[in-house]
């Protein structure tokens, strides 16, 4: 854009070539007409800024961006919509799950002391998703 100097001309083979999104394209253009330059696309002869109907252009462009801004909108929206259905949960990951469920224990009987044993001295590092290393430091 620094380079363009009044009179100049911005042939492009395609405005899809200049910028896929309506609102950068029209941002580009206000930017090459500020410099006194023009657009001329040699896919979509309507679209030269070079000649008396270059406001009527701009204009078109504006409406194009807010109805694209519109759809997008509209396509998030739904697409947000959709994937709350499914489950999906939005925002930050939680610092401190719970810990992961496990299967069904099997029954404990009153008798088993080491069972009973074997279970507490389990506790830390699997129900509370703490590692081993942890549980010997404290």
């Amino acid at each position: 854009m620094k380079a363009l100097t009044p009179g100049d001309v911005v042939i492009t083979p395609a405005v899809d070539r200049l910028s896929r999104d309506t609102t950068d394209l029209l941002n580009i253009a206000r930017d090459i007409q500020r410099a006194g330059a023009g657009i001329r696309s040699l896919a979509e002869p309507f679209l030269d800024t070079t000649s008396d109907f270059a406001e009527i252009i701009f204009a078109i462009l504006r409406v194009a961006a807010k109805l694209e801004r519109r759809r997008i909108l509209e396509r998030t929206a739904r697409g947000r919509a959709d994937a709350k259905a499914n489950g999906v949960k939005f925002g930050q990951a939680d610092p401190h799950p719970a810990p992961a469920k496990r299967g069904p224990e099997a029954p404990r009987s009153r008798g088993d002391a080491a069972q009973r044993g074997a279970q507490l001295q389990r506790l830390p590092e699997h129900d509370f998703g703490v590692d081993r290393p942890n549980v010997a430091k404290s």
